[in-house]
């Protein structure tokens, strides 16, 4: 009996010592979940979508990867109006949970995440590069998105984005062609070769935690960030 009670007394000792950094994170007001800010800022200027950096996902931790743009692309002005009302009230209920608000906006909204064309020279394919807008340190805290031409000023190096649409060559993913618009498009909601569409896209911090071996998210930021304004675009 006092064999079997000196054992239980150890156990109880380790099980208090494991948890005390749980307890003294909560009493010091520390996060005990990992958190990515949103983008400081995500606005349209009139010719370019602009990113800001918010330089305190730089914190030494590793979680923090860089950026991803998610997107929908409408030819009707009520349609994109309709999904954006849904898409701001469910940021608003999963305001603690942005992972789940990722999950709602890409299987019950269709929203899709921009892609790029890959940088090697004579390459035109699309190519499946997370994050969008890669962030290493507090260097550059501005990303420009060209609507003219959909190049992005990635640290110096323009890189053209490409749209989510199924297609591998980067010709069929041209976000300013209509002749890449098709009614069947995952990423469209519309008729074949609009002439011009709407755009409703949303800007995330992306990361991926070597604890649980799984990606993290911030909450979104929207262009537009009402539904008073949109971005819109003539398609050559």
């Amino acid at each position: 009996m006092p064999r079997f009670a000196a054992a239980w007394n150890k156990t109880l000792m380790w099980f208090f010592t494991a948890l005390l950094p749980f307890f003294l994170a909560s009493a010091c007001g520390l996060p005990t979940t990992e958190y990515l800010f949103s983008p400081y800022d995500f606005i349209y200027t009139g010719s370019n979508i602009r990113l800001i950096h918010d330089d305190r996902n730089i914190n030494g931790t590793g979680l923090f990867k860089g950026y991803e743009i998610y997107y929908r692309l409408f030819q009707n002005y009520d349609d994109a109006k309709n999904t954006l009302i849904s898409a701001l009230n469910l940021a608003d209920n999963y305001q603690d949970s942005p992972n789940s608000f990722m999950q709602a906006a890409l299987y019950s909204l269709s929203f899709r995440r921009m892609l790029q064309i890959s940088p090697v020279p004579g390459s035109v394919n699309v190519i499946d590069s997370r994050p969008l807008i890669p962030v290493k340190d507090n260097s550059v805290n501005q990303f420009d998105l060209d609507m003219n031409t959909w190049l992005f000023n990635l640290n110096g190096s323009l890189v053209k984005v490409a749209r989510n649409n199924g297609a591998n060559v980067a010709n069929n993913a041209d976000f300013s062609l209509s002749t890449c618009y098709k009614s069947n498009d995952p990423d469209y909601s519309g008729t074949d070769s609009p002439n011009s569409v709407y755009i409703v896209l949303f800007a995330v911090a992306y990361g991926y935690s070597a604890t649980s071996f799984s990606e993290i998210f911030s909450n979104p930021i929207f262009i537009p960030s009402s539904i008073a304004d949109y971005v819109s675009f003539r398609l050559q």
